[in-house]
């Protein structure tokens, strides 16, 4: 296959783009969204804000070699991010559509090396399937259309997060959402229940309501590493927001933590 080729895949509609500003640059896109971005020169680079701001806090972690679980993949940008930045570090990926792997592998230069494995199958599953306190971090970044699956939202999701996390892990989460923000305040609250200390970063005119976009969550039993992400989007000024504490609680005042089934 090649770029610009369909495939039906499990799910959706999968196919590869190419970036006419950066020769090396590619866009997986699933269902008509674009899912990952990735530069099969340069895994360093990050093309899309919220990415950025993910390995802003996965830099954070201390050690060479971190345990990474990411549930959900796509192009695998940000297991491939933490691969290159740290060459000992472990990630694990979770992908449920096996022609999204596949692309990934034809056409976007993914390649794994032992300690970085790629698995078919569904996330949570697998999350169930580690050790206990085995993780320095739990990313998820797993879409169906616009929207996380609910079942990495709730609750009981959260208690088996907590499970795998090394004391002081970190679990990362990347949600899409717009006016009303139910979604957002409804995960604001489960992870204010679930963690001892929780932060969102997001555009201001999304955290307001104005806009539909990225919100990063950041969840831990242990204080947030939040110094590099504030020194990284720092040239964003305040058109960014960093909610963490009694603001949070604010954000998601009169939302219920959300519950399986």
């Amino acid at each position: 296959m090649a770029v610009g080729d369909r495939v039906v895949g499990r799910h959706a509609p999968v196919w590869v783009e190419a970036d006419r500003d950066r020769p090396s640059g590619r866009t997986l896109l699933v269902d008509g969204f674009a899912s990952s971005y990735v530069d099969l020169d340069d895994p360093l680079h990050l093309e899309f804000a919220y990415v950025r701001r993910l390995a802003a806090l996965l830099d954070a972690l201390d050690g060479d070699a971190p345990d990474v679980l990411h549930v959900g993949g796509g192009a695998c940008t940000v297991a491939r991010y933490v691969a290159a930045r740290r060459p000992a570090a472990r990630p694990v990926v979770w992908e449920r559509d096996e022609d999204v792997v596949r692309i990934a592998r034809e056409l976007l230069g993914l390649r794994t090396r032992p300690g970085f494995a790629v698995k078919v199958g569904d996330g949570r599953a697998g999350l169930a399937r580690r050790r206990p306190g085995e993780a320095d971090a739990v990313v998820v970044d797993a879409f169906d259309g616009p929207s996380v699956p609910a079942a990495l939202l709730t609750a009981e999701f959260c208690a088996e997060v907590r499970r795998v996390l090394r004391p002081g892990g970190l679990h990362l989460l990347n949600l899409i959402d717009g006016p009303g923000l139910g979604t957002a305040r409804a995960v604001a609250a489960t992870l204010l229940d679930a963690f001892a200390h929780v932060a969102v970063v997001a555009e201001r005119d999304v955290l307001m309501g104005r806009e539909r976009d990225n919100l990063v969550f950041a969840a831990s039993q242990a204080a947030l590493p939040l110094h590099l992400l504030r020194a990284r989007t720092a040239a964003e000024g305040p058109r960014l927001r960093i909610l963490r504490s009694d603001p949070l609680s604010g954000f998601a005042a009169g939302a219920q933590p959300l519950r399986d089934g």
